[in-house]
Protein backbone atom coordinates (compact mmCIF):
# COMPACT_ATOMS: atom_id res chain seq x y z
CA UNK A 1 0.00 0.00 0.00
CA UNK A 2 1.09 3.12 0.78
CA UNK A 3 2.89 3.08 3.52
CA UNK A 4 6.99 1.79 3.70
CA UNK A 5 7.49 -1.92 5.68
CA UNK A 6 10.41 -4.34 5.93
CA UNK A 7 9.06 -5.86 2.45
CA UNK A 8 8.65 -2.45 0.68
CA UNK A 9 11.53 -2.52 -2.23
CA UNK A 10 14.22 -0.37 -2.32
CA UNK A 11 13.81 3.17 -4.21
CA UNK A 12 9.89 2.56 -3.32
CA UNK A 13 8.06 5.91 -2.70
CA UNK A 14 5.29 5.62 0.03
CA UNK A 15 3.58 7.98 2.50
CA UNK A 16 6.64 7.29 4.79
CA UNK A 17 9.51 7.38 2.25
CA UNK A 18 8.90 10.64 0.25
CA UNK A 19 10.55 11.60 -2.57
CA UNK A 20 11.76 15.17 -3.05
CA UNK A 21 15.02 16.85 -1.21
CA UNK A 22 16.97 14.53 0.48
CA UNK A 23 14.66 11.87 0.12
CA UNK A 24 14.47 9.34 -2.88
CA UNK A 25 12.37 6.79 -1.80
CA UNK A 26 12.78 3.85 0.37
CA UNK A 27 16.62 3.29 1.32
CA UNK A 28 16.67 -0.01 2.09
CA UNK A 29 16.51 -3.48 0.47
CA UNK A 30 13.65 -5.58 0.89
CA UNK A 31 12.82 -8.67 2.94
CA UNK A 32 12.57 -11.82 1.45
CA UNK A 33 9.84 -12.55 3.89
CA UNK A 34 8.66 -16.05 2.28
CA UNK A 35 12.28 -17.05 2.54
CA UNK A 36 12.51 -16.16 6.16
CA UNK A 37 9.60 -18.81 7.01
CA UNK A 38 11.01 -21.50 5.36
CA UNK A 39 13.54 -20.79 7.79
CA UNK A 40 10.91 -21.42 10.69
CA UNK A 41 9.72 -24.88 10.13
CA UNK A 42 6.82 -24.00 8.37
CA UNK A 43 5.16 -26.89 6.35
CA UNK A 44 4.30 -25.28 3.39
CA UNK A 45 5.86 -21.94 1.68
CA UNK A 46 4.82 -20.43 -1.38
CA UNK A 47 4.66 -17.14 -3.57
CA UNK A 48 1.73 -16.27 -5.60
CA UNK A 49 0.33 -13.35 -8.08
CA UNK A 50 -3.14 -12.74 -8.96
CA UNK A 51 -2.23 -12.85 -12.56
CA UNK A 52 -1.75 -16.21 -12.17
CA UNK A 53 -4.83 -17.66 -10.60
CA UNK A 54 -4.38 -21.28 -11.30
CA UNK A 55 -1.06 -21.34 -10.05
CA UNK A 56 -2.14 -19.38 -6.91
CA UNK A 57 -5.42 -21.85 -6.22
CA UNK A 58 -3.53 -24.68 -6.39
CA UNK A 59 -1.22 -23.31 -3.81
CA UNK A 60 -3.83 -22.10 -1.90
CA UNK A 61 -5.34 -25.14 -1.70
CA UNK A 62 -2.04 -27.04 -0.95
CA UNK A 63 -1.73 -24.33 2.20
CA UNK A 64 -5.26 -24.47 3.65
CA UNK A 65 -4.57 -28.75 3.50
CA UNK A 66 -1.08 -28.19 5.23
CA UNK A 67 -2.32 -25.88 8.01
CA UNK A 68 -4.12 -28.79 9.33
CA UNK A 69 -0.91 -30.37 10.82
CA UNK A 70 1.86 -27.65 10.68
CA UNK A 71 2.18 -24.25 9.65
CA UNK A 72 2.06 -23.24 6.23
CA UNK A 73 2.82 -19.65 4.89
CA UNK A 74 1.64 -18.00 0.94
CA UNK A 75 2.90 -14.65 0.42
CA UNK A 76 0.40 -13.44 -2.39
CA UNK A 77 1.55 -10.13 -4.55
CA UNK A 78 -1.33 -8.00 -5.26
CA UNK A 79 -0.77 -4.57 -6.08
CA UNK A 80 -2.89 -1.19 -4.68
CA UNK A 81 -3.22 1.16 -7.46
CA UNK A 82 -3.64 4.04 -5.10
CA UNK A 83 -0.53 3.72 -3.51
CA UNK A 84 1.25 1.99 -6.24
CA UNK A 85 -0.23 4.98 -8.13
CA UNK A 86 -1.15 3.25 -11.51
CA UNK A 87 -4.52 3.28 -13.28
CA UNK A 88 -6.39 -0.02 -11.87
CA UNK A 89 -7.35 -1.28 -14.75
CA UNK A 90 -4.02 -2.34 -15.43
CA UNK A 91 -3.85 -4.15 -11.93
CA UNK A 92 -3.08 -7.80 -13.78
CA UNK A 93 -1.04 -6.50 -16.25
CA UNK A 94 1.39 -5.26 -13.96
CA UNK A 95 0.90 -8.71 -11.63
CA UNK A 96 1.98 -9.87 -14.85
CA UNK A 97 4.94 -7.60 -15.58
CA UNK A 98 6.29 -8.50 -12.06
CA UNK A 99 6.57 -12.12 -13.00
CA UNK A 100 8.04 -11.45 -16.67
CA UNK A 101 10.56 -9.60 -15.39
CA UNK A 102 11.60 -11.74 -12.31
CA UNK A 103 10.75 -8.89 -10.21
CA UNK A 104 8.51 -11.65 -8.33
CA UNK A 105 9.60 -15.54 -8.49
CA UNK A 106 6.49 -17.53 -8.73
CA UNK A 107 7.92 -20.62 -6.46
CA UNK A 108 6.93 -23.68 -3.62
CA UNK A 109 8.58 -25.18 -0.80
CA UNK A 110 8.26 -27.95 1.86
CA UNK A 111 10.87 -29.89 3.65
CA UNK A 112 10.32 -33.40 1.72
CA UNK A 113 10.36 -31.55 -2.00
CA UNK A 114 12.61 -28.43 -1.77
CA UNK A 115 12.28 -25.49 -3.46
CA UNK A 116 10.71 -25.60 -6.94
CA UNK A 117 9.80 -23.04 -8.88
CA UNK A 118 5.92 -23.23 -10.24
CA UNK A 119 6.27 -19.88 -13.14
CA UNK A 120 9.84 -20.35 -14.50
CA UNK A 121 11.00 -17.36 -16.44
CA UNK A 122 13.57 -18.19 -18.22
CA UNK A 123 14.37 -14.81 -20.55
CA UNK A 124 13.14 -12.21 -18.69
CA UNK A 125 12.21 -8.70 -19.36
CA UNK A 126 14.36 -6.22 -17.98
CA UNK A 127 12.93 -5.12 -15.03
CA UNK A 128 12.61 -1.49 -15.97
CA UNK A 129 9.66 -2.60 -18.29
CA UNK A 130 7.88 -3.31 -14.99
CA UNK A 131 9.37 -0.28 -13.03
CA UNK A 132 8.11 2.27 -15.61
CA UNK A 133 4.56 0.99 -15.33
CA UNK A 134 4.64 1.97 -11.86
CA UNK A 135 4.68 5.86 -10.37
CA UNK A 136 5.96 4.70 -6.82
CA UNK A 137 9.00 4.23 -8.79
CA UNK A 138 9.07 7.15 -11.74
CA UNK A 139 11.52 9.06 -9.86
CA UNK A 140 14.46 6.41 -9.95
CA UNK A 141 17.76 7.48 -11.67
CA UNK A 142 18.67 5.15 -14.34
CA UNK A 143 21.63 3.68 -11.77
CA UNK A 144 18.83 2.94 -9.36
CA UNK A 145 16.85 0.99 -11.79
CA UNK A 146 20.48 -0.68 -12.77
CA UNK A 147 20.73 -1.42 -8.91
CA UNK A 148 17.47 -2.85 -8.84
CA UNK A 149 18.07 -4.67 -11.96
CA UNK A 150 21.26 -6.40 -9.90
CA UNK A 151 19.13 -7.12 -6.65
CA UNK A 152 17.26 -9.00 -8.87
CA UNK A 153 19.44 -11.34 -11.08
CA UNK A 154 21.12 -12.08 -7.67
CA UNK A 155 17.72 -12.67 -6.32
CA UNK A 156 16.85 -15.58 -8.96
CA UNK A 157 20.01 -17.14 -9.02
CA UNK A 158 20.05 -17.34 -5.34
CA UNK A 159 16.57 -19.46 -5.76
CA UNK A 160 18.24 -21.64 -8.98
CA UNK A 161 20.43 -22.66 -6.54
CA UNK A 162 18.15 -23.43 -3.67
CA UNK A 163 15.93 -25.54 -6.19
CA UNK A 164 19.68 -27.41 -7.71
CA UNK A 165 20.28 -28.40 -4.34
CA UNK A 166 16.94 -30.12 -4.06
CA UNK A 167 16.99 -31.85 -7.80
CA UNK A 168 20.40 -32.81 -7.31
CA UNK A 169 20.72 -34.48 -4.28
CA UNK A 170 17.71 -34.26 -1.73
CA UNK A 171 14.90 -31.88 -0.72
CA UNK A 172 16.39 -28.71 0.93
CA UNK A 173 15.84 -25.23 1.57
CA UNK A 174 17.38 -21.95 2.73
CA UNK A 175 18.67 -24.17 5.33
CA UNK A 176 21.44 -25.18 3.87
CA UNK A 177 22.97 -21.81 4.12
CA UNK A 178 23.75 -22.42 7.71
CA UNK A 179 25.87 -25.25 6.88
CA UNK A 180 28.02 -23.80 4.46
CA UNK A 181 26.23 -25.53 1.61
CA UNK A 182 24.96 -22.36 -0.66
CA UNK A 183 26.67 -18.93 -0.34
CA UNK A 184 24.12 -16.33 1.25
CA UNK A 185 23.20 -13.20 -0.92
Amino acid sequence: GMQSSGVTPYGSWTSTTPVGGAMQGKKTEAKNLPIIMTMHNCSYVATASTAFLEDYYAKLAKAIEVAKTGMAYLHVHAPCPTGWRFPSGMTTEVCRMQVRTNFIALWEYDPENGLRFTHSVDRPQPVADYLKMIGKYRHLSEEQIGHIQHTVDDKIAYLRKLTQVATERRPAGPRDIAVGKIAPL
